[in-house]
């Protein structure tokens, strides 16, 4: 990519195996729910290569991709698609892609599609909403961030992001294992304890696998953990069930939740944030101790979503009807 200059873009399950900050990374590809230059840049390109790809329905936005096969040639660890026929010549995935590397190809000269800045976060007084929410994570971030993001609100929220060079982004779109994110993201902070480490998890998933809020204070670690406090399960609301019972869960006082797990003053600190400047206040005070773990519980309403998932819920849900 850097060699050559040539355009990429990755799918939310390939989300930072390319690097973002390079100029020839046109961004995250989603079918319909793309920025439209780059959807429409894909679904028009002359000749696609795909490597390692899965064209999932949550990842396609409801397999709404527009590109033909015969443009297309798909390198998987066990199976090659050469404009729409499959090869039976056998192959071995690693050196393929060693190989590709190596080619002495024409650098491209462009055009990408523009890339939208990252723009400061102002806040004001106002409550927060997803939207806004994102847009100060996205200011928030640094180089080499672990970004972990749970299945929800918080994957369709934090995968659309532009994330700085030598990060790393943890998630769970293809299953959609809920709770998973959580233990995740203790095990990824013990594995490199230097390293800032961020989930973003719901208030429905946490409450599978938060038991393991215990180990995080008996191995002394601090990752940041904002949990969003939407009164139940707000991606299933969107696709089925907005009203129905089985999307709401029992409502638990989050922000004391450190404390119930036996977290001390010195290991942690516990935040609650209903309003722009709050987050504002709190993500300063991140920044400026990094001592502990800090704890995050965000207010939002309940049937607020981020903008990617507001789309992909209408799309399955005409999917599904």
């Amino acid at each position: 990519m850097k060699k050559n200059k040539l355009p990429v873009t990755t799918l939310n399950l390939g989300k930072i195996s390319s690097d973002e900050t390079v100029p020839s990374f046109i961004g995250t590809y989603g079918g319909a729910l793309s920025e439209p230059e780059v959807q429409a840049y894909v679904d028009h390109a002359d000749f696609l290569l795909l490597l390692g790809v899965k064209l999932t329905d949550s990842a396609t936005g409801a397999f709404s991709h527009d590109f033909p096969e015969e443009k297309v040639i798909a390198l998987n660890t066990d199976s090659v698609r050469i404009f729409g026929e499959p090869s039976s010549s056998p192959h071995h995935f690693e050196p393929l892609l060693n190989a590709l590397e190596e080619l002495d190809l024409v650098p491209f000269t462009g055009p990408y599609p523009a890339k939208k800045p990252v723009q400061p976060f102002t806040p004001d007084e106002t409550l927060l909403t997803q939207t806004r929410f994102w847009e100060a994570m996205a200011s928030f971030f640094m180089k080499g961030d672990t970004i972990l993001a749970e299945q929800g609100t918080a994957f369709f929220g934090a995968a659309s992001l532009p994330l700085q060079a030598s990060s790393s982004f943890i998630g769970q779109p293809l299953w959609g294992s809920i709770g998973y994110t959580f233990p995740a993201a203790l095990g990824s902070q013990i594995a490199n304890p230097s390293g800032r480490h961020i989930l973003f998890i719901g208030d429905g998933s946490l409450q599978l696998t938060i038991q393991e809020l215990g180990l995080a204070f008996r191995e002394r670690i601090k990752p940041i953990i904002f949990v969003i406090n939407n009164d139940g399960y707000t991606v299933e609301r969107k696709i089925h069930g907005a009203e129905q019972a089985y999307n709401d869960i029992p409502m638990w006082r989050y922000s004391e939740l450190p404390q119930a797990f036996g977290g001390s003053e010195d290991l942690v600190v516990s935040h609650r944030v209903k309003t722009e400047t709050e987050l504002d206040v709190v993500l300063k005070q991140i920044n400026a101790d990094n001592t502990r773990l800090h704890w995050v519980e965000v207010i939002m309403p309940k049937m607020d979503a981020p903008e990617y998932l507001q789309k992909l819920g209408t799309l399955f849900a005409k999917q599904n009807s």
